[in-house]
């Protein structure tokens, strides 16, 4: 067919930037028919264009992926303007885009070019950086209210991390209005409230080919990176405007034409975010465009001035935002710079500037000391099968799957989590860097056999799964399905299925949101024991007299009723299958009486509880207080040293209890400042707390059920992990085969 469409949806800055393709289509094919593909709402800024011959109009970008598919199979020719991987804004739907060129949101897209040229390359074209140009339509009129002279005002963009503060804008705006400047304020909400008469408000006039004429006739436009901005940019209008930080790119410049070569504009840039700009250096440079208007300007501003104030919320806000690969210590150390020569004396702060720079001096140095690291050991000794036999919960969310993605962003796994926190106070461990095993893909099969390795040599003596089933959906399967089919990986395990509900918040805030709902409907016993026998059938799983070891997290979750008919079921499907039955555990909780947990057990028909430390026993540790420059934490510290010496773990229960430990624990990455709370070990106590639990389970438990269960192998954003790590490197690990060799001497 003789057509070919443009496919960029969406935003309006990106259609008004990429014009230029339109009129290098129209150059290179004269006589086809062009057509623009965008949503309805943007359609004025292409709709004068005189290098298309119309306008597609949809509602978002996976109604134009659909209705392109049927233009592809009819032969047209489609130009897509999207990189791969973009997320559908309405529908949450991941866009493909098949041309190889490299560019996408995670890498080079922004960091190294312009909006135009990046989105040419995407599309397979040559790169592109020209000027756009906006295409007004005849015989348009400015609003009546509109003076002759004024310039324009651009206060807010679509992300709050590149505005400027009201305040900031209402204190320039005074400034400028006190020269009989006249102002006038476009966009889509009002920030600059005045009851100067040069001041006019435009916030109304939403028009986009009215508001073009508005910019077009100013004499200068200040404001945010915005999409306004790249129509000033369309009529080569002399610019001030305001950066800020933009997602993990780098110091970007997103224009192409003369905004893109520095030429006609200021760009003014903190390399955090644009609050920290002062109005002074904005104002400035309005001064300068008023005493220069007559000449041509070409100017590029850098600003690191920043309060101790802003330092602090602005740097541990930073954990909501960085992924793993961000270089957040070097916004800290600009930032940190900043503060040493900056710092206002007048203010008051919970610290004193010597604290802060000493804080400062540790977010950058902490990981450099290696004063607890202990290397590896040599495997020196047997562990037999009279050793206790220690089982390691192993958390499977260390590769990328598509629920991840479309939730929470592509390549998303648990290392986003475990590595964007920053310290929270002097001292503080974090982030938890790995050792040996690396940042690891559980897609390949070399990372388990090392693992294992290392497990064994320490003596551990089995993994437990985490097993998410949600009536018949699993996700993040793929690790220990692997595992089972390969033989080779000799290692004992046991499934402990995680029967909570999956939510795009981890914690219990409320306005989680439920991505998949954790409940028992009729059929569900067969389909659970038919995707996990496979495992229970295998000669590694873990059985105790024949019976093979199930975890269960949350029994409450279900009605009491549903819940036993379900594991009466599981129990009988086991039998039919050639097992004695399943020996099922669940997990204790602090509501539990130690006295009736018999009774609790025969309640839902279970075999047992197990310690699943620190939860079940939170109630028992004592508080201490830290001093936190962070103004934002909300969580707390728990004494694990008062905890071990005084044994709070040891007690006397009516029930098979299996004990539970952690080597440390600090779930601040996960939680950033919200509800974390951070207990503060060392292998000397977890050592200790281990060798009481083997005798207490010598003594209480008998030989085929003497397990005890370890918190875990890697949950490294929970800060609980015996793999090695880059400050202890192999001490929990080192401590644990103490703790075996000396309760086993």
């Amino acid at each position: 067919m003789n057509e070919i469409y443009i496919n960029l949806v969406e935003h309006l800055g990106d259609i008004i930037t990429c014009e230029p393709v339109s009129k290098f289509l129209r150059t290179k094919n004269p006589d086809k028919k062009i057509y623009w593909v965008l949503n309805k709402k943007y359609k004025d800024a292409v709709i004068a264009n005189p290098y298309i011959n119309g306008i597609i109009e949809v509602d978002n970008l996976a109604e134009a992926d659909s209705f392109l598919q049927k233009k592809r199979e009819e032969g047209s020719t489609i130009l897509d303007l999207h990189y791969d991987g973009r997320t559908c804004s309405s529908t949450g739907k991941i866009h493909k885009n098949n041309i190889k060129s490299g560019i996408n949101e995670a890498n080079v897209f922004l960091n190294n070019s312009s909006i135009l040229q990046s989105f040419s390359l995407v599309a397979g074209l040559e790169p592109l950086n020209e000027a756009p140009t906006f295409h007004l339509k005849e015989n348009l009129e400015l609003p009546s209210k509109i003076p002759t002279e004024y310039i324009v005002f651009h206060c807010k963009s679509n992300s709050k991390d590149k505005d400027w503060s009201p305040q900031k804008w209402n204190k320039l705006a005074d400034r400028i209005l006190k020269t009989n400047v006249k102002i006038v304020e476009i966009g889509l909400e009002q920030v600059v409230k005045s009851n100067n008469p040069n001041y006019i408000n435009c916030t109304d006039i939403h028009d986009i080919q009215t508001i073009a004429l508005i910019i077009k006739n100013a004499k200068c436009f200040v404001g945010v990176d915005s999409a306004f901005a790249h129509i000033a940019n369309s009529f080569n209008k002399y610019a001030i405007l305001i950066f800020g930080k933009l997602g993990n790119f780098k110091e970007y410049n997103p224009y192409s034409g003369n905004y893109g070569k520095l030429q006609n504009c200021t760009l003014i840039y903190v390399k955090d975010f644009s609050k920290c700009i002062p109005v002074s250096i904005v104002y400035r440079e309005f001064e300068n465009f008023i005493k220069n208007k007559t000449k041509k300007l070409n100017k590029r501003k850098h600003c690191y001035r920043i309060s101790a104030k802003t330092f602090l919320r602005k740097i541990f806000s930073l954990q909501n935002e960085l992924d793993k690969d961000s270089n957040k210590i070097k916004v800290i150390t600009i930032c940190a710079i900043q503060i040493k020569v900056k710092m206002k004396k007048t203010e008051k702060l919970k610290f004193s500037r010597a604290e802060l720079c000493k804080y400062i001096d540790y977010v950058q140095n902490n990981q450099l000391d290696k004063s607890k690291f202990v290397d590896i050991a040599p495997d020196d000794r047997e562990f037999t099968n009279t050793d206790i036999n220690l089982i390691a919960f192993y958390l499977p969310q260390f590769h990328s799957f598509p629920a991840n993605d479309d939730w929470f962003g592509k390549g998303f796994s648990e290392w986003t989590n475990a590595t964007k926190t920053v310290p929270q106070y002097i001292g503080h461990y974090q982030p938890h860097l790995p050792y040996d095993v690396g940042f690891y893909n559980l897609e390949t099969e070399h990372i388990f056999k090392r693992q294992i390795e290392l497990a064994k040599m320490y003596g551990i003596k089995g993994f437990s799964f985490y097993y998410y089933w949600f009536s018949g959906n699993k996700i993040m399967e793929k690790p220990i399905q692997m595992f089972l089919k390969n033989k080779s990986l000799d290692m004992p395990f046991c499934m402990f299925w995680a029967n909570e509900n999956w939510s795009h918040l981890w914690g219990n805030g409320a306005d989680e949101k439920i991505l998949y709902k954790q409940e028992i409907v009729n059929g569900d016993a067969e389909k659970f024991m038919a995707d996990i026998l496979p495992y229970m059938k295998d000669e590694r799983y873990i059985k105790i007299d024949n019976k093979p070891l199930l975890m269960i997290y949350n029994p409450e979750i279900y009605s009491k009723e549903i819940l036993i008919a379900f594991i009466d079921k599981i129990r009988q499907i086991a039998k039919d299958n050639g097992f004695s039955d399943l020996y099922i555990n669940t997990i204790m909780k602090p509501f539990m009486k130690k006295g009736e947990y018999k009774n609790y057990l025969n309640s839902i028909h279970f075999d047992g509880i197990v310690e699943f430390l620190p939860g079940c026993m939170h109630n028992l540790f004592n508080k201490v207080k830290k001093k936190v420059l962070n103004p934002l934490f909300k969580g707390n510290f728990l004494d694990v040293k008062e905890f071990v010496e005084n044994k709070k773990y040891l007690y006397k229960t009516d029930a098979r209890v299996f004990k539970g430990i952690f080597p440390m624990w600090d779930n601040s990455p996960r939680r950033c400042y919200r509800g974390a709370t951070i207990f503060e070990s060392s292998p000397q106590i977890y050592k200790k707390w281990l060798k009481d639990i083997i005798k207490w389970t010598k003594i209480n438990n008998p030989k085929n059920e003497q397990y005890i269960f370890i918190n875990a192998w890697n949950e490294w954003a929970e800060g609980a992990h015996l793999e090695p790590d880059q400050k202890y490197g192999y001490a929990y690990l080192q401590a644990t085969k103490e703790a075996l060799g000396e309760e086993n001497s």
